[in-house]
């Protein structure tokens, strides 16, 4: 023997070694795949059974997502329990080599020596030499084979029965599980849809109050915009929504009413702004205005009576027009006609500037335009002077009508808020809810 070989000569302690880890690796695997297959045939059984849960009580619970959970939990269970108790010892691999492939107890022998009898190195070396040579050219893969168990068999019968079950039995439904399901998909549909619409209205009044320049409106209804996108932010990002909706087919309308309410205060609340306090107080005044004897400010008053300010914008812009004609006259140059009803026209508007009390600056320039018309010795300068005023009257009105206008814009929005609320009150479930529905076979005919 050259000195290569013997060299390159795996000694005693190294094939007792080999054997050993051939050994507990077949073992182990052996036993991974008999444990393997006696979990699969307890997941099957348990999978037929969700499966006939599914088709008559509860519908929905073994869908895709549970049955690969069911999978998974089965594979990790068997690869577990075969590390924590199926992988033999040293000492277990060597007792097993012994009976498998009669050595006599040699291959124990030297591993017990090992352990406990190690200060005996002259003893250990004999029987470790032994046991190698009696190993000799045994085969370990004969001896230790990977093999599936007979009982995987049995595997076979909850699989033919679960894809019967899957193909042919109908789902019953009895407790209405899935049906009441499909209900509230639906509904959140609609409850969806009744949302959207509610946005774009809230977006068109969004863009008609930046385009009329109607600043306080505007604040409210981006105000509401931004709630409602905050809340819809928190809804994705709240796991557990989707799982509280499906406790009941109400709660996905209901949700969306709470949504409506907070949309319909926040609406109110900018109503009562103080800013707004000035059109209300002009309105409850001018609802009182007494036209018995209106004559040529009829139309003016009427419009203000009904708080239509831009009418009466417009009638004063007349009024406005027709004193500017008979101030391009010479005061001399006036008909008595004309003299009587610059005189008319002063009295009514010293009443309407007296009946408008309450609303300082509009009465005001009322009262002063009256005064300057019914003054005595009329002239180019006191005509000059009541155009002024009225000019003056007519920006008082604007006022009034931008305040007008954004409560106007915020009240269109709360009752788009309010109709809202009230489809979604109206949304009535399927007529068939908790029936069952008897025939329906979803994964056959």
């Amino acid at each position: 023997m050259s000195l290569t070989e013997a060299v390159s000569e795996p000694t005693a302690p190294q094939v007792l070694g080999r054997l050993l880890a051939q050994v507990r690796r077949r073992v182990f695997l052996d036993r991974l795949l008999t444990n393997l297959t006696f979990d699969l045939i307890l997941a099957s059984i348990a999978w037929v059974v969700l499966l006939a849960v599914d088709r008559t009580l509860f519908s929905g619970v073994a869908d895709g997502p549970r049955v690969a959970t069911l999978l998974g939990a089965t594979v990790t269970v068997s690869f577990l329990r075969s590390i924590l108790r199926g992988r033999p010892s040293r000492h277990d691999a060597a007792l097993l080599a012994d009976h498998r492939l009669l050595l006599k107890e040699r291959v124990s022998s030297a591993v017990y020596l090992e352990e406990k009898l190690s200060g005996d190195a002259e003893l250990r070396r004999l029987v470790e030499v032994d046991a190698a040579r009696a190993v000799g050219g045994a085969s370990v893969a004969e001896s230790f084979p990977i093999r599936i168990p007979r009982f995987a068999a049995w595997l076979l019968v909850p699989l033919v029965l679960g894809v019967a079950l899957h193909l042919w039995l109908p789902t019953f439904d009895l407790l209405s599980r899935g049906l009441r399901r499909e209900v509230l998909a639906d509904e959140e549909k609609l409850v969806s849809e009744e949302k959207r619409k509610l946005e774009e209205k809230f977006q068109e009044l969004l863009k008609q109050a930046q385009e009329k320049e109607l600043p306080d409106a505007q604040n409210v209804l981006e105000l509401v915009s931004a709630q409602q996108q905050s809340n819809a932010n928190v809804e994705k990002k709240d796991g557990a929504h989707a799982e509280k909706a499906e406790k009941t087919s109400s709660e996905p309308r209901k949700e969306a009413m709470v949504e409506m309410s907070r949309r319909e205060d926040a609406l109110r609340k900018g109503l009562e702004n103080q800013k707004f306090d000035p059109l209300k107080e002009a309105r409850k005044t001018l609802r009182a205005l007494d036209l018995k004897s209106a004559d040529l400010t009829r139309k003016l008053q009427e419009a203000l009576k009904d708080g239509d300010f831009d009418k009466a914008r417009k009638e004063l812009e007349d009024l406005k027009a027709d004193l500017s004609k008979l101030s391009e006259k010479r005061p001399s140059d006036l008909t008595e006609e004309e003299r009587a009803r610059l005189q008319k026209l002063s009295e009514e508007l010293g009443k309407l500037a007296k009946d408008s009390k309450s609303l300082s600056r509009f009465s005001k320039a009322l009262s002063r335009a009256s005064e300057s018309l019914g003054a005595q010795g009329l002239n180019s300068q006191k005509m000059s002077d009541s155009l002024e005023s009225v000019s003056q009257s007519m920006e008082d009105l604007q006022s009034l009508l931008k305040l007008a206008q954004q409560v106007e814009m915020l009240d269109q929005a709360l009752e788009l808020v309010q109709l809202s609320k009230e489809e979604l009150a109206n949304l009535h479930n399927c007529p068939d809810c908790g029936k069952s529905k008897v025939g329906s076979k979803p994964g056959g005919t």
